[in-house]
């Protein structure tokens, strides 16, 4: 029974995500820019340029923007414009984040 139910439970996880589309073109670059330059911002140089070069928060900010870019759909941003609701990508930028600290700063 507690197998079946783990079953169902994760087709529920995985199934509505296989129906996700991804942002248009237009949208992910203007995603990509708007996310690069915010987080290439002067507090944020200030802060970890004590401690990394800036040309390897270049390469962490492109990935984080690119990988975050990967993991927002068509109808988060959807919903962004109707709430104005952010809250909506904290996963998708956390976990890009996370994964590009770890791939290009942290071996640093």
């Amino acid at each position: 029974m507690k197998v079946t139910i783990c079953i169902i439970i994760s087709m529920l996880i995985i199934i509505p995500s296989a129906y996700a589309t991804p942002m248009s073109k237009e949208d992910r670059d203007g995603y990509i820019n708007s996310s690069f330059k915010s987080c290439l911002s002067d507090e944020f140089k200030a802060y970890m340029g004590k401690h990394y070069k800036e040309s390897d928060l270049i390469k962490y900010c492109r990935c984080s923007a690119e990988r975050s870019a990967d993991n927002i759909t068509s109808e988060m941003l959807q919903q962004y414009v109707q709430t104005k609701n952010q809250s909506i990508f904290i996963p998708a930028i956390e976990s890009s984040g996370n994964y590009c600290f770890d791939h290009i700063l942290e071996n640093k």
